[in-house]
């Protein structure tokens, strides 16, 4: 019979070896044993340790190398013969066996397992009658019958010596073939039929125990049709033989006697069995995973070697059975391990990808390193850029400190070094220090050095660190830009106290010029000192404007625009500004068309331009202002922007001086950039400027090169003076003349005298007031139409915009023009920023009074746009007729609000109760029974929703009007609880008309 080598692992080679019945032994083809089991070290009487590494011909039990034999037979035929062989033993008993080999391969080498079958009972037998002398001898004196029953036993004695050989021999072959076999299962069908023909058998049953279902299995059979089988193919513990011997590990015989009269044979007596043998297939400790059962028809039992031969299987079949679960069992570990190992290899990358994603999106720069220095340490390569220094594979921490102690900065060196020995020192938890490093290209940069103790010693003394640095110096220039942003609006909010003081002043000499030309007469030579006061308090008025620009948040006021006077006025300001070997010169088109923009913020945006080009200029040089007009082509792309064609007014600014490079060229419009190192700068002037020509349609385009000086060219729209602005001085007779009435209201008396003495010129009929309350009481004691209303927005008690907002509810008909000696954007806490109002700025003369009084008109006709006081048009859904009493509920938790509101309604007539929570409402509305309740939806033990639901289903309730009150916006599938729902701050008048249709008494 040839086998092919078959690789073992250890496990299964422990498992062959253990769990055999037979005495076996593992060598090599030099005859030296490798392994052994037990049964064989008890039937030589050596140890295991004395026997392992030894041959059985050192030890003195075999006669002969018979391994030498065994090896040569293989390489000569493939294939190794069974053979018998006499073994001395250590008590000096010897005994006969019959040798089986199997060839296999383990750790890349090729063994031997060799199992052993005592037969030295049949040896015995077959000397005693093979014996020639003697023995032989003894039959010629008996008789015949003698001599026949001496045969019989002899051939008997043949004959069991062929059955043990047979027996041996197909043990030897069950054991190669599930040896060899990597899915023994399969074979236990091929082993069963050839056990049958031995055992001279009709059946055989294979059952597997199945743990999850509780069941027995059916896995291989033979002796029955498909059509039984199917009957068995699932047994419980405890039903029929094979779940007996399952659940109780004991093997169970029966013959024909017990067969009829056992419940448990029923099934086998259906397949016409006779005799019946059922094995438990015993797993390590003890296990039962299965059944192994033989069956015959022809047989009235059977006797104890085919029981002996049916065990000797059922212990081989277990044994193989095991090592394929246990083969499965690893395999099935190998496969999770390894599925276990990808996952979290996996999980690493993405970990590291994670980790490498946050560190890039930081810029900083890692490391790790030992104290005291020269252990194991890493630095990235983010590390070594910041730094500016040659990246090192292998990094050494001495020669880096080395290397990086001369770039820090002086005065930072020592504060570095006391921060990182305390650290060391367990001083402090944390490593933190900011300090300045100076780059090769000699460059300060600030860099921040973070850390934390990855390991310390018992002292707390840190042993290893592990940190990043990150580059701050951007973070640093935004530090300072901010600090400086900060003390320019502070100086800003300070001049714009000064300001309006100033303003005010400038207002009573220009008050004062404009009465005494008047009365100068036109030749006088009084006339031109005074046209000279004039306008020497409009210059200081726009210088006024121009200091106050920066730090205010305008509200542009275009208007028509001759450019070329612009920078006329300009040029004669900046002669005395400008060093004295900076030139500035005009080429300007006398021809130039008007643009439309706000005049302040133009003259600002020219002596921004100019200030910059000196400052390009390292020594002396020269400064152009070129005006022109062009016609832009259909198609006209810019750098940030396209601009429509058309016509368009430019203005460059050209200098001759250093020029920009690429890299500057593309930041100079970025809030904060400049280039101004030591002088210092905002970095907001070019921004500005590029945002306010953005605003009026047009745009910058800026030509330069290094060494070649810059040109900033300006396109601005081209407009035209159209008949209603030529004519705009002239339309005030239009809607101030006899037939008007004025109210004028400023605290300043000579800024008010001014106002009064010019409308009472147009003819008309004027009141004025000191305050906004005598505003008031002027506006409630005067029963006819008042045709305006002019009035400074800051004063003593309530503002102008208070003061207005209250007039246009009691006089919707009248429009309001303000006036201020402070600039728009310092005005913001009094009124909306977004809307475009008429604002007269202090000092202004009378045509711009005329012009601010036709503005006014035309935008409050136009349907009120631009005023501050939108008017609403509230529906009135009333409550209960005037002069009823309506009993009123308030819930809001700001009870000085609360109070305000209900002082007001009490004064009109009404019962009104106040509730904090909505606890105290509900008591309140059982007692009260309001008309209408008004209620916050923030209330402190429950919100306005739920409380409207509770109050819905109140029988005193059915006909109370609910009002939400609140500061943000309502929840839209809840908003349908209320009646109305009005937005804080609470208008009085829109209350009022909600509940009667009236106002509201004052």
């Amino acid at each position: 019979m040839q086998y092919s080598i078959r690789k073992l692992t250890q496990d299964q080679l422990n498992t062959l070896i253990e769990l055999s019945p037979l005495p076996v032994l593992v060598c090599g083809v030099d005859g030296k044993i490798k392994f052994l089991n037990e049964s064989l070290v008890k039937l030589t009487g050596f140890s295991r340790e004395e026997l392992t590494g030894s041959t059985l011909v050192n030890m003195g039990i075999a006669e002969y190398d018979f391994i030498s034999d065994f090896v040569e037979d293989f390489k000569k035929s493939g294939m190794i013969k069974s053979t018998e062989l006499y073994l001395n033993f250590y008590s000096g008993n010897g005994s006969a066996f019959s040798v089986s080999t199997q060839m296999a391969e383990y750790e890349n080498s090729q063994i031997l397992i060799i199992f052993f079958n005592d037969v030295t009972e049949r040896k015995s037998f077959e000397l005693k009658h093979n014996n020639p002398n003697g023995f032989g001898e003894k039959l010629n004196v008996i008789s015949s019958q003698e001599r026949i029953l001496i045969q019989n036993e002899r051939l008997r004695a043949l004959e069991a010596q062929g059955r043990a050989l047979r027996r041996f021999e197909l043990l030897a072959w069950i054991s190669g073939e599930l040896l060899h076999s990597d899915n023994p299962l399969a074979e236990v069908q091929n082993i069963c039929e050839k056990v049958m023909e031995y055992l001279e058998c009709d059946t055989f049953f294979n059952y597997l125990i199945d743990c999850k279902k509780g069941q027995l299995i059916l896995n291989a059979f033979t002796g029955i049709t498909e059509s039984q089988a199917s009957r068995i193919k699932a047994l419980h513990f405890g039903d029929a033989i094979c779940g007996c011997v399952a659940r109780d590990g004991t093997r169970i015989v029966v013959d024909h006697s017990v067969i009829d009269g056992d419940k448990r044979a029923e099934l086998i007596k259906l397949f016409g069995i006779k005799a019946y043998a059922c094995h438990p297939l015993t797993g390590r400790n003890g296990k039962i995973i299965g059944t192994l059962s033989f069956g015959t028809k022809s047989k009235e039992q059977f006797n104890d070697e085919d029981i002996a031969m049916m065990k000797a299987v059922a212990d081989q079949v277990a044994v193989a059975l095991i090592r394929m679960q246990t083969e499965q069992k690893l395999r099935d570990y190998y496969d999770e391990l390894e599925k276990l190992v990808e996952e979290r290899t996996l999980e690493m990358k993405k970990s590291e990808q994670r980790l490498s994603a946050a560190i890039n999106a930081t810029g900083g720069g890692i490391y790790e390193t030992s104290f005291p220095p020269g252990g194991e340490c890493f630095f990235s390569d983010r590390w070594f850029e910041i730094f500016g220094i040659p990246k090192i594979e292998h990094p050494d921490c001495l020669v880096l400190q080395n290397q990086i102690d001369p770039l820090i900065h002086t005065d930072d060196r020592v504060l570095f070094k006391k921060a990182i020995e305390k650290f060391v020192a367990g001083y402090t938890q944390t490593f933190s220090v900011e300090m300045r490093i100076k780059k090769s290209t000699g460059e300060w940069r600030y860099i921040q050095n973070m850390a934390y103790a990855s390991l310390r010693d018992e002292s707390g003394q840190v042993k290893r660190m592990v940190g990043v640095i990150l580059d701050v110096t951007q973070r640093k220039e935004l530090e300072e830009q901010l600090v400086h942003s900060q003390k320019m609006e502070s100086l800003g909010r300070l001049a714009g106290g000064i300001a309006h003081d100033f303003n005010n002043m400038l207002q009573v000499i220009t008050a004062c010029s404009y009465r005494m030309m008047k009365n100068a007469g036109a030749e006088s030579e009084l006339t031109r000192d005074i046209e000279v006061i004039r306008e020497a308090a409009q210059s200081s008025a726009r210088l006024s404007h121009r200091l106050l620009a920066f730090s205010s948040k305008q509200i542009l006021q275009p208007k028509l625009l001759c450019v070329n006077k612009l920078v006329k006025r300009v040029h004669k300001l900046l002669s005395n500004s400008l060093r004295e070997n900076v030139k500035v010169s005009t080429n300007l088109d006398d021809h130039l068309g008007n643009v439309f923009m706000d005049q302040d913020q133009m003259e600002q945006i020219i002596i921004n331009m100019v200030m910059n080009s000196q400052n390009a200029i390292a020594g002396g040089g020269t400064i152009s202002i070129i005006s022109s007009n062009v016609t832009l082509p259909e198609i006209h792309p810019f750098k940030h922007h396209a601009v429509p064609a058309g016509p368009y007014v430019m203005l460059a600014i050209k200098d001759t001086g250093c020029g920009m490079d690429t890299e500057t060229l593309g930041r100079i419009f970025d809030p904060f950039f400049t280039t101004r190192q030591k002088e210092g700068g905002t970095g907001l002037g070019l921004s500005s400027a590029y945002a306010v020509v953005k605003q009026s349609g047009g745009v910058i385009r800026v030509y330069t090169s290094p060494g070649k000086g810059t040109t900033f060219k300006m396109f601005l729209p081209w407009k035209e003076k159209s008949e209603n602005e030529t004519q705009s001085v002239a339309a005030v007779s239009k809607v101030i003349n006899r037939k008007s009435t004025a109210l004028v209201v400023d605290d300043n008396p000579h800024t008010r005298r001014f106002v009064v003495n010019g409308l009472q010129e147009l003819g008309c009929k004027v009141f004025e007031a000191n305050n906004g309350e005598g505003a008031l009481v002027v506006s409630r004691s005067y029963n006819g139409d008042i045709s305006i209303v002019i009035t400074d927005i800051v004063m003593p008690g309530i503002s102008g915009v208070e003061m207005a907002r209250i007039i246009r509810n009691e006089r919707p008909s009248t429009p309001i023009l303000y006036m201020t000696g402070f600039e728009a954007g310092k005005l913001t806490d009094h009124y909306n920023a977004d809307e475009n109002i008429v604002l007269l700025k202090k000092p202004f003369s009378m045509d711009d009074l005329q012009n601010a009084l036709v503005k006014t008109y035309s935008t409050f006709v136009n349907g009120g746009k631009g005023d501050i006081i939108q008017k609403k048009n509230y529906k009135t859904y009333p409550v209960q007729k005037t002069g009823d009493k309506l009993r009123i509920l308030i819930v809001d938790d700001e009870t000085v609000s609360a109070e305000c509101i209900a002082f007001l309604l009490k004064r009109n007539g009404s019962v009104v109760e106040i509730a904090d929570n909505g606890k105290k409402a509900l008591e309140l509305t059982e007692n009260l029974k309001p008309d209408v309740i008004i209620m916050d939806i923030r209330l402190p033990d429950m919100d306005g929703y739920e409380l409207a639901e509770l109050i819905r289903t109140m029988p005193c309730c059915e006909q109370t009007r609910l009002i939400a009150c609140s500061g943000c916006n309502p929840v839209e599938e809840k908003v349908s609880l209320f009646d109305e729902y009005l937005i804080k701050p609470l208008d009085m008048m829109e209350l009022m008309q909600l509940l009667t249709g009236d106002t509201l008494a004052v």
